[in-house]
Formats: C-alpha cells, structure tokens, sequence
C-alpha cells in the first residue's frame, strides 16, 4: 500500500496551469525569475571556454539585428529594459541563443550563413521568443513531472520480476512521448512569435523561409523529426510560409512607421576559428 500513497502524494503536489503568448495551456511548476541565475552562470561559462569575438564590424552587426529585436519585445511583452548583454562567438558553429536574464549569444558561423540581416533576425526573434513566452521555465517543469512520475511507477512496481525492463520502457516513453513533443511545441511557437516579433520590429518577415532553407542545405543527415526537438527544416518554411498573411502586414505597417533597421553586413566570413574536427 506505500506505493499507493507514493503515487497519491506525487501528484498532489502544487501545479499551475498557465496559458502561452499565443493562448497555449501549459504546466508551469518552476518560476521564471528562478532560472535567471542558472542562465548568468551558464552564460559565464561559455565566455571562458568559447572565443568572444573582438571583431568591431562583427560586433556592430549583431548590436543592429538583435537590439531593436528587444526593444519591440521589452514594448509588446514587457521584457526587462535594462541588463541585456548580447555576445558574439567566433566559431563556425551554426547556433543562436537567448535566456532568461537578459543574455543573448550569436555564433559567425550562424552570422556567415544568413545572407542578410533580415535572416539573422529571422533566427534571434526565435530565440527571443523562447524567453518571451518562458519555454526555460515550461521544460523544466515539465521535466520535474516526467522524473516524478518515472519515479512512482519505479516504487508501484518494486515488487515487479520484470521491473527494470518496464522502467525502461517508461524512460523511452516518457522521453518520446512528453519531453521531446514539448520541445518540438516550443520550436514551433518561437517560430510564430519569432516570425511575428521580427515583422514587428521592420525585418521582412519573408525572409525567415529562405533561412530555414539554408539551414536545412546546410544540416547534412538529420533525425526524424518525431525524435528530434528541432521541426525539420522543410516542414518548418512550410509553416512559416502559411503564416506571411499575418506576419507580412505587420511588416508593412512597420515600415509605414519608419522602422527599417539599417544593418551593414561585415565582409564574411566574419568566422576566424574553425571548429575542431
């Protein structure tokens, strides 16, 4: 009867159901100004170990495309306005990140492969968004509950002969079946806001179809998409393609009000350190 209790208990525990930017229920057990310090140590150890770009060309450019990215955000999603800190990594590596606290990080080898302004914001409007509708907080969450619930069904079958051949199978399909839809919903919804973030703000909202098109050259082999927590890149122009009657006249009423980002590409590559093979 102890496991009975066991599982009562892990599910009694305090949850929150919150809804998204873009009106998804979601479960919410962690609180955003939590993962702040996580995030400032993280970011801290990537500037020791990886090469921060001294390049001022270099620097200007992802200052240009990322800045305005986040004063729209800070006026439409109330983002803090001060604290930000946006660094570029002088690596061939093709990646993009933000995080909760305000720290944003651009590698060349991405700012070499978009082939203007409008496809670097394409990708840094999607990684903004990912702190706007605090997807940190949701994956964490969500990731507590899959450990609490693989960890009931481990004391409900204690007594079980067959007992690691089954949590196996409740680790794969708690892996595949929670974890990773998740991710590939956040992928998604940072795409639209994404999309939307950068129409916003007067980069051509056109322009994030033809990035994913050059990721998705450039990728090589790729996972299925049902085990990988990025969509395909082809099913994603797809859908952002669909969505260009919302995001296009956003765009042109952007650039009625005089929001046309001026950003000068530096002459690539703007990437100096080749990766380790």
């Amino acid at each position: 009867m102890k496991w009975l209790f066991f599982i009562w208990s892990v599910f009694m525990i305090d949850i929150s159901c919150t809804q998204s930017p873009t009106g998804r229920t979601r479960l919410m057990m962690v609180d955003e100004a939590s993962m702040v310090p996580m995030a400032e140590q993280s970011f801290t150890a990537m500037k020791e170990k990886e090469v921060v770009s001294k390049n001022p060309a270099v620097n200007q450019y992802a200052q240009c495309v990322v800045q305005p990215l986040i004063t729209e955000a800070q006026t439409r999603y109330g983002l803090p306005a001060t604290g930000w800190e946006v660094v570029v990594f002088d690596s061939e590596t093709v990646n993009a990140f933000a995080m909760p606290g305000g720290k944003v990080g651009l590698y060349t080898g991405l700012m070499d492969l978009a082939e203007t302004p409008d496809q670097l914001a394409a990708v840094m409007g999607h990684e903004l968004a990912h702190v706007i509708a605090k997807h940190s907080a949701e994956r964490l969450s969500n990731a507590q509950l899959t450990a609490l619930g693989v960890t009931a069904a481990g004391v409900a079958l204690s007594d079980n002969d067959h007992q690691r051949a089954i949590m196996a199978a409740v680790g794969i399909g708690a892996q595949v079946g929670i974890l990773l839809p998740f991710s590939r919903v956040h992928e998604t919804e940072a795409d639209q806001m994404g999309q939307e973030l950068m129409a916003r703000t007067g980069f051509d909202p056109s322009q994030a179809i033809r990035l994913w098109e050059l990721m998705g050259k450039s990728g090589g082999a790729r996972p299925p998409e049902l085990l990988s927590t990025h969509p395909d890149p082809d099913n994603r122009a797809g859908r952002l393609q669909k969505g260009l009657s919302t995001t296009q006249p956003l765009y042109q009423q952007a650039q009625k009000f005089g929001k046309r980002p001026a950003c000068k590409v530096p002459a690539k590559p703007m990437t100096t350190v080749k990766a380790e093979k």
